[in-house]
């Protein structure tokens, strides 16, 4: 499903954590691992230094991998990394892009500021954000069998816009890879519930019920394990607080919609839900044509 996967490295030990494991990728059909290194030209240290390292530490990359069943293709660029990266995705036709939510570098920076934003709601690729605290919590070895179960249990949260409706098209191809249960969540926003009366809100809560129910009946259809849950509060917390207390091993959401959904890319919900949940995110974008 995601042959060419793109993974950017600022070679720091806790973003290279992730690749102890990148043999499970080939769990969701990896035939080509792109490995990336920005060099940022914003930065005043010495680029051309910068340039080299890269290129010294991408040839024991290549000497890592070489015997293995897919193939290495590395990539230095100069320039803004939201850009390049998006660049690069789009020349390379990734499949994927595979980055991690703490580090150094290029990658620190895109999870404490715009950058993140900028990549995701830019990307045409799907962005999944693992989460470096779950393998720095177990022994390399052991890491394998974390890979392994990134796509086994997902939280899907809706808000039922045509974004919400893409990502579930997509969630359904994950049984190939490996995918057993789903979790459908829709966050009742208390901020806007605030307006209406009771019977207004009790009105929308059997609305969304029943919508659940459509989207259980169409995802057990496909043999999946299927649970719903309807939630009233701040949508990213309500995310969140369903990634930490059940059971799930991914939050698959949308990044163009409506609700919270829009807002994610307007500086809130899917930065604060990818910086903060310890689940792995998979960020999916929704391009009208």
């Amino acid at each position: 499903m995601f042959n060419k996967i793109m993974f950017p490295t600022d070679f720091s030990m806790a973003t290279n954590r992730i690749f102890d494991c990148i043999n499970d990728f080939k769990r969701v059909g990896m035939t080509e691992a792109v490995f990336v290194h920005i060099v940022d030209e914003r930065d005043e240290s010495d680029v051309l230094q910068r340039t080299k390292w890269a290129e010294d530490a991408f040839k024991e990359y290549e000497e890592r991998y070489k015997d293995e069943d897919f193939s290495i293709t590395t990539i230095i660029r100069h320039g803004v990394p939201f850009i390049a990266l998006n660049d690069i995705a789009s020349k390379e036709a990734a499949s994927l892009i595979v980055i991690t939510s703490h580090g150094k570098s290029m990658i620190e920076r895109m999870f404490l500021g715009s950058v993140a934003e900028k990549l995701i709601y830019h990307s045409e690729v799907p962005v999944l954000i693992e989460k470096v605290a779950i393998f720095e919590a177990c022994e390399p070895e052991h890491c394998h069998e974390i890979a392994k179960r990134t796509f086994k249990h997902i939280l899907f949260p809706t808000d039922w816009s045509e974004c919400a409706q893409d990502v579930l098209n997509t969630i359904k191809r994950f049984k190939d890879i490996g995918m057993e249960s789903v979790t459908v969540l829709h966050v009742m926003d208390v901020r806007n519930l605030k307006y209406h009366t009771n019977s207004k809100i009790k009105e929308f809560e059997d609305i969304d019920l029943e919508k659940l129910k459509v989207v259980k009946d169409e995802l057990t259809a496909y043999g999946l394990n299927v649970e719903t849950m309807l939630a009233a509060g701040i949508p990213y917390n309500e995310i969140k607080r369903a990634a930490r207390e059940t059971e799930i091993t991914l939050v698959a959401m949308g990044v163009h919609g409506k609700g919270f959904i829009k807002e994610a890319l307007l500086g809130s919900t899917a930065e604060r839900v990818a910086r903060h949940a310890f689940k792995p995110v998979l960020l999916l974008s929704h391009k009208k044509v």
